[in-house]
């Protein structure tokens, strides 16, 4: 039975609270009284959404691996980490990258030691992709995919699809024994949020369909049949604190050995004196972090 793109993605209530009036004042933020789901009101329409990304311009594509080699990295570090909290050291097998992007995530599975693909709608995405690492990225329908996933990975997928907790389900269906599945989305409660409401990350329109809180998305993963691991805020995905300070002193300083010099400083005071106790509240309270990564367990397959 279809769903109602009008009531509350999760639990079909119409019995909604509105939050915010978004860009286009047609849509707003609404978060349900009945089960506390955030998301926007109405849903845009399928077709909207897919032509949308089907022709979206990417960001931050570069045409050599060695441009993403930093981020790679970092993608396969953090997928360890969360791979230790769920017990897995078992690296092998079949993966999946959902919303691939230019494959950065399945080029880090592919680094651990996985049978790794990606699924991705944009084909200018998929090409550079394949160019620039060699994996396997294409438009699949989710039907089609293996039945024995041992890894399922969606890094800021979950926002943008629409009823996330009936997609996380169909998810389950292709994941085998103890396959995990892991990801990040941004957080409703973040800091950027309280700053500058309708215009922070969380709540970017049109792509950002879902919000969630730590509390929200847990309860997505439990009821899609999960067992949820952890949700947290490991770097670089804790509080950020942006005041500019880069950009004022390469105007000032001007490119060179003392800016490179200046920044690392400045990095260093970040990571050691901003950042350590907010990012500590985030952890403990939910509260003002930049994106919530979690990891789960199909458990009772």
């Amino acid at each position: 039975m279809a769903k109602d793109d009008a009531a509350c993605p999760s639990c079909q209530s119409r019995d909604l609270n509105i939050e915010y009036e978004l860009i286009d004042p047609t849509y707003h933020t609404a978060r349900c009284r009945r089960c506390g789901f955030i998301a926007m009101h109405p849903y845009p329409s399928d077709r909207f959404l897919h032509d949308h990304y089907k022709s979206r311009e990417l960001y931050n594509a570069g045409n050599e691996a060695s441009s993403y080699d930093r981020a790679v990295a970092d993608r396969s570090a953090l997928l360890q980490g969360l791979l230790t909290r769920a017990g897995i050291t078992d690296t092998t097998g079949r993966s999946i990258d959902f919303g691939a992007g230019v494959g950065i995530a399945v080029a880090a599975q592919k680094a651990l030691g996985f049978d790794a693909a990606g699924i991705e709608t944009n084909p200018s995405a998929q090409a550079v992709g394949r160019e620039i690492f060699g994996v396997d990225i294409r438009d699949m329908d989710m039907k089609d995919m293996p039945n024995d996933l041992k890894l399922f990975t969606v890094f800021e997928v979950l926002e943008h699809i629409k009823f996330p907790g009936d997609f996380m389900a169909e998810v389950r269906g292709h994941m085998a024994p103890n396959g995990v599945v892991a990801g990040s989305v941004p957080n409703y409660d973040g800091m950027a949020r309280y700053v500058r409401g309708k215009h922070s990350i969380a709540l970017a329109w049109p792509e950002h369909v879902n919000q969630f809180t730590r509390k929200t998305l847990a309860d997505t993963l439990k009821s899609a049949g999960y067992e949820v691991v952890y949700i947290g805020f490991p770097p670089p995905y804790g509080v950020v604190i942006k005041l500019g300070l880069r950009e004022w002193l390469r105007k000032g300083v001007g490119e060179g050995p003392f800016l490179n010099v200046l920044i690392q400083v400045l990095t260093w005071v970040k990571k050691y004196i901003a950042y350590p106790l907010p990012n500590l509240i985030a952890e403990h309270t939910g509260l003002l972090g930049h994106g919530l990564v979690f990891v789960a367990i199909n458990r009772n397959a």
